[in-house]
């Protein structure tokens, strides 16, 4: 059982062998319609235009269809993309091009998510919260509670599976990623051969007291290798032994003769 939005949609349907389409004739589905179309089929498909009027049509539909789901009784939702209907689909495409639109209909319980959410999901905090109470309210409007509560499990298992998968485009107070040790040569200094990160850090110059190679420490706030007593202040790492002439404190990366 299929269900379009016009009566020229049901005579093309018939005639490519689609006997079980029907129509609500201008007028949109109501509650009793539904009733009616349960006792022939427990899921019929509810098929819509793929435009903004199609939209709102299956918006509607879901709603009504809410409070008189049973367990026993649910519906698909297809829609048809491309700006045809189910007429102009069959005249272009034949039989098949409209059997892959009823093969494609989706459960109501994942249509409704797609519907509440919008053409653009939810984002910020506020938008997610605003949706999840709407997905809530959706499955409260189920009379009987197991299927209301399975409803609910499924809206809410997509809503936190789309949650972490998204990245906030702005996260206030959130601390930049400072850069790693500049790969710098000369004495006294540590280069890398590839880039800060990496597990090559060697030492310039054997003097310097840090000796290569050496695993390289992958942010500003972690330990060099070379001295556990590296600390970072004013800008600068230092080294409580430090070296002569420079009072505990060096920008140095090699420049510690100390020992761990």
């Amino acid at each position: 059982m299929v269900v379009v939005e016009g009566y020229m949609d049901v005579i093309a349907l018939h005639q490519a062998g689609f006997s079980g389409a029907v129509a609500p004739l201008g007028t949109a589905l109501t509650a009793e319609q539904l009733e009616a179309l349960w006792q022939v089929s427990p899921e019929p498909v509810l098929c819509f235009d793929g435009d903004a009027a199609g939209v709102k049509a299956a918006g509607r539909s879901a709603e009504l269809a809410l409070p008189l789901l049973a367990p026993d009784r649910s519906l698909r939702l297809a829609t048809i993309a491309g700006g045809e209907d189910p007429d102009t689909l069959v005249a272009k495409g034949g039989p098949a091009a409209f059997q892959a639109v009823l093969d494609a209909a989706r459960p109501l319980s994942v249509a409704l998510y797609d519907l509440l959410a919008g053409a653009s999901p939810p984002a910020t905090p506020e938008q997610r919260a605003g949706f999840r109470n709407r997905l809530e309210e959706a499955a409260k409007a189920i009379p009987d509670r197991a299927l209301a509560a399975e409803y609910k499990r499924a809206l809410l298992d997509r809503f936190f599976a789309s949650g972490r998968g998204a990245r906030p485009a702005f996260a206030p107070g959130a601390s930049r990623a400072r850069p790693g040790p500049r790969a710098r040569g000369g004495a006294g200094r540590a280069s890398c051969p590839a880039s800060p990160g990496c597990s090559g850090w060697r030492s310039t110059s054997p003097a310097s007291g840090w000796s290569g190679p050496a695993t390289c420490w992958p942010s500003w706030s972690a330990t060099p290798p070379s001295c556990r007593r590296w600390r970072r202040r004013w800008g600068r790492w230092t080294c409580p032994r430090g070296v002569p002439g420079a009072a505990g404190r060096t920008s140095s990366l090699a420049a510690c003769g100390g020992r761990p």
